[in-house]
């Protein structure tokens, strides 16, 4: 069981994605897989079923299989990879075949900076193409954030208009690898984690997120983010207001000992989030984040001594 600190920080973190690389399993085992997590010891970790548009029937074929009597609905995080009318199709004969088995709680869309900042009405019509998929689900906009800052914070405030226009939310999406050339600079994420913070639009990631403090990659020769380091720094700015330089700091630590999770909150150094703000930023601003693989994420945690 989570308790305190852990609760706030680390219920529902984990969108369990097995079916995308580099795990690629099929629907079938991942469908077992995620089923035997929802059930298992560490069950508060797990959130959102991750599925693609194209392959939503599959999951329907293979839920309407393996339902159990009385099993709760599916929570699940749909990815655009069809154009939106197909993928409003898919989805709408998807909801039909089940039922009410399953929900869908986010949509995900990616989206090239130039056409986001030359062109706010495409960002409007993807959301509107969303809101087909998933009638109440949040939407989030994946942007392809390299070091070209200044244009990838200009396409994030296409976002923000749209988030201040529309009922439903609309965030931002930040992908962190799995390759050399996706994962973004330190200074790249502390922006994007300043420009959530300030402005109150959520922030989801995505891939290479497998550790929870930043790490040296041996095999791809560089350091990937730490998900630990993206969650202090975005609770930390949250409580103190902190600028994109001092967040960067805690996105580019590599020492675990740096972060310490107590009962009242989580420590970065001499600097502190409360629970409360642990909880108000979890529910408000991160939803969670993607991962092919629950297991690694969370026995990494377990072996920080995080986990119980």
């Amino acid at each position: 069981m989570l308790t305190d600190g852990r609760s706030a920080l680390f219920a529902r973190l984990i969108d369990y994605a097995g079916i995308f690389p580099p795990a690629t399993l099929s629907m079938d085992a991942a469908v077992d897989e995620y089923r035997q997590i929802r059930t298992g010891p560490r069950a508060e970790m797990v959130g959102r079923f991750v599925c693609s548009t194209s392959r939503l029937l599959d999951l329907a074929t293979a839920l309407t299989r393996t339902m159990r009597s009385g099993e709760d609905p599916w929570p699940l995080c749909v990815v655009f990879d069809q154009p939106p009318s197909t993928a409003a199709s898919t989805a709408q004969a998807f909801a039909a075949e089940m039922s009410g088995a399953a929900t869908v709680e986010l949509v995900e869309a990616r989206i090239a900076v130039d056409e986001a900042t030359a062109a706010p009405v495409t960002v409007n019509r993807l959301v509107d193409a969303c809101g087909a998929v998933g009638p109440t689900a949040s939407v989030f906009i994946e942007l392809p954030f390299t070091d070209a800052t200044a244009q990838s914070i200009g396409a994030l405030d296409v976002i923000l208009a749209a988030n201040r226009e529309r009922p439903r939310t609309v965030g931002a999406k930040i992908r962190c690898g799995p390759t050399v050339s996706a994962i973004p600079s330190v200074e790249v994420v502390a922006s994007v984690i300043e420009w959530s913070a300030r402005t109150r639009v959520p922030l989801k990631a995505t891939a290479g997120l497998h550790h929870p403090v930043r790490t040296f990659n041996r095999d791809l020769g560089v350091h990937e983010h730490g998900f630990l380091n993206l969650l202090a720094a975005l609770a930390l700015a949250e409580e103190h207001g902190l600028d994109a330089e001092r967040i960067a700091e805690i996105g580019g630590d590599t020492d675990a000992a740096s972060f310490r999770l107590r009962a009242g909150g989580l420590d970065w150094r001499t600097l502190r989030a409360g629970t409360g703000t642990l909880m108000k930023m979890r529910s408000e601003l991160f939803p969670g984040f993607g991962s092919c693989s629950f297991d690694e994420p969370a026995d990494a945690l377990a072996d920080l001594g995080l986990l119980p």
